[in-house]
């Protein structure tokens, strides 16, 4: 059974004990024998195994044999497939946010904290050092600050300055400038996350956010999270239906922003190659029957195969080494029996000739 799982060979010594390897490595050598140890390790967001040699530690789970096909199943095909699912969600989470995070609730924010965190609130907002799941662009976004009592609201225009001359925003200069707004408080907190808040009678509200600032740091998101493996709707949504951002600053009969929201399963996008998100699911989906009739055509044509080869081997395994000796031995005397008859007549035929 060993040998189905792994590829191995085995070496008889003279004392009649017998050494096993598997590639460069011995499994059992001189009456030493190394455990198989399974190690945990996490492959785009899942826990995966793999089998790994007690003594020298080396990694056989690619070496050959029944375990290298399922390895390879899990790490290529499914794997495979788990890249393209994280590529959809990613590009839904942070292409529908844009538009979301630019849209209005019928109710005003007081407080907020950005749902995404950065490594470095000190670096580029678009450069892998912030470690934030998207990137932002050049740009800008506004804020509505709005007196609860005269209902008297202050646009600001807060400027993303990601174009690559001089000194480009970072997490911890958009929170200054978000400061510098009249009746605004905002903060980078300690594990990242930038909060802002309004003071007692007075909240704030996003709009026209044209750098995508807003959705990479996860600001008024309806999706969080950064690939399949964490996305969820935003938790301050389900609690209050009010900042679901179903317009676009014209009251709360305004439902222009639900219309682009509704809109967007057919919206091109450009990392996606130009096609739409419904368009890349169904890519998908064709994808993943494609591969699995494949691979099922290809699983039967092995049995197939295995089959006969177990079929001819039956064939020598199943002969009796009695039944055949005692075969040759009739054969045998036979022979004998037709050369002595063969012999009679040739002695007859001598004294026929010679009367």
């Amino acid at each position: 059974r060993l040998s189905e799982l792994i590829p191995i060979r085995y070496r008889e010594r003279s004392d009649g004990a017998i050494d096993v390897f598997t590639g460069s490595d011995y499994l059992v050598l001189a009456g030493t024998s190394q455990k198989l140890e399974l190690q945990t390790d996490t492959d785009r967001g899942v826990v995966v195994h793999d089998v790994l040699l007690s003594q020298t530690r080396s990694n056989i789970s690619h070496t050959g044999g029944e375990l290298k096909g399922i390895v390879e199943g899990r790490d290529e095909i499914l794997g495979g497939f788990v890249d393209q699912l994280d590529t959809y969600a990613s590009n839904l989470i942070f292409e529908f946010n844009k538009i979301h995070a630019s849209g209005e609730g019928t109710a005003g924010f007081g407080q907020i904290t950005s749902a995404s965190r950065a490594l470095d609130s000190s670096a580029t907002l678009n450069s892998e050092q912030s470690g934030l799941p998207f990137q932002a662009n050049h740009g800008s976004f506004q804020i509505k600050v709005t007196n609860k009592s005269t209902g008297i609201t202050d646009t600001v225009t807060i400027n993303v300055d990601l174009d690559g001359i001089g000194t480009d925003t970072t997490l911890d200069s958009l929170a200054s400038s978000i400061n510098g707004v009249a009746n605004l408080n905002s903060s980078v907190s300690t594990d990242g996350r930038l909060s802002i808040s309004a003071n007692a009678d007075y909240e704030f509200k996003f709009s026209n956010d044209t750098s995508g600032a807003l959705a990479a740091v996860g600001i008024n998101p309806l999706f969080t999270g950064a690939d399949s493996s964490d996305i969820s709707i935003n938790s301050l949504i389900k609690q209050n239906q009010q900042f679901l951002a179903t317009g676009q600053g014209g009251g709360h009969s305004d439902g222009s922003n639900a219309v682009l929201l509704a809109a967007f399963s057919e919206k091109p996008i450009e990392s996606l190659g130009g096609i739409s998100i419904d368009s890349y699911y169904k890519k998908i989906v064709a994808n993943l029957a494609q591969s699995s009739a494949s691979e099922a055509a290809l699983a039967k044509g092995a049995q197939t195969f295995r089959d006969s080869l177990l079929n001819q081997r039956e064939q020598f395994s199943g002969v009796s080494i009695d039944e055949e000796t005692i075969n040759v031995l009739t054969y045998q005397r036979a022979f004998q029996s037709a050369a002595r008859l063969v012999s009679t007549i040739d002695e007859l035929f001598t004294i026929l000739l010679n009367i």
